[in-house]
């Protein structure tokens, strides 16, 4: 009987589900931060622009040539989060407020 995880053997499966586990770990530890529960009904919603967010950054970071490993991925998607989180008129502390001119270019739009 063949192996039931052989695709999950692959190299590159394994790669993102490290990147996908970063992501939940510091989206977690940001809500605590915030004092947000896991189960508020927002959520939903913030992660699906959070993620399409950082899918776009992702993109472009490809096409630009900038690797994106682990903790690179992990510090995007939560400075989409927060995008999202600000937009959505939640208050952040000033420590979680940040600019770094690296990230943010990945958010930017093309050509504007």
């Amino acid at each position: 009987m063949a192996d039931l995880d052989e695709w999950g053997r692959d190299p590159s499966v394994q790669g993102m589900r490290k990147v996908f586990r970063e992501m939940e770990q510091r989206q977690e530890s940001l809500l605590k931060q915030l004092n947000i529960s896991m189960v508020d009904f927002r959520l939903r919603n913030w992660r699906e622009r959070a993620l399409f967010l950082f899918n776009n950054a992702w993109t472009r970071a490809s096409r630009l040539g900038i690797s994106m490993d682990v903790d690179k991925a992990g510090t995007v998607y939560v400075a989409g989060l927060l995008k999202v989180l600000q937009r959505e008129g939640i208050v952040l502390p000033d420590a979680l407020v940040s600019y770094d001119a690296d990230i943010e270019m990945l958010f930017e739009e093309e050509g504007a």
